[in-house]
């Protein structure tokens, strides 16, 4: 009986391939995908683990109240830094792009961004008053969960 030693090979490095990946997936099963939690504490209201036990049950209707507002007063102003994003983005890429123009779109995008962050600093104080503990590790670390319309950054949308 004669055999193929290419396919052999092939065969071989297909399953160790598969394994490699296969393995690569679990270990990081939880890093980036918005549906598996990050352990204790996670999904509770807090700002990573530990915090679910900070906060009472009244504090996190209250705090999922006031994000559910924050992110209903930021709608439109999200969408417009993502919409003058994509505006300066497409000028820039234009093989010949127009200076005044692209700088005209980065003041505006720049005027939008500050009133949003004057916006997110308002919602952090409010926070901050239902429960001190509210935001802990924002900007240190823990990262806002607010990605300003770029669906590339900030958690997940649902």
């Amino acid at each position: 009986m004669k055999t193929n030693y290419l396919s052999i090979v092939l065969l071989i490095i297909a399953l160790f391939s598969f394994v490699g990946f296969a393995g690569s997936a679990l270990a990081f099963r939880g890093v980036g995908n918005c549906g598996s939690g990050g352990g204790p504490g996670w999904n509770k209201g807090g700002g990573g683990p530990g915090f679910a036990d900070e906060f009472s049950a009244d504090e996190i209707k209250k705090l999922k109240e006031e994000r559910k507002s924050f992110l209903n007063e930021t709608k439109d102003l999200r969408n417009g830094i993502y919409a003058k994003d994509l505006e300066l983005r497409a000028e820039i890429a234009k093989k010949n792009p127009d200076l005044e123009k692209a700088s005209n779109l980065q003041k505006e995008l720049s005027d939008l961004n500050t009133r949003f962050d004057q916006k997110m600093l308002q919602h952090r104080i409010k926070m901050k008053k239902i429960n001190p503990a509210a935001g802990r590790g924002y900007m240190y670390g823990g990262g806002s969960g607010f990605s300003r319309g770029n669906p590339g950054k900030g958690r997940c949308r649902k």
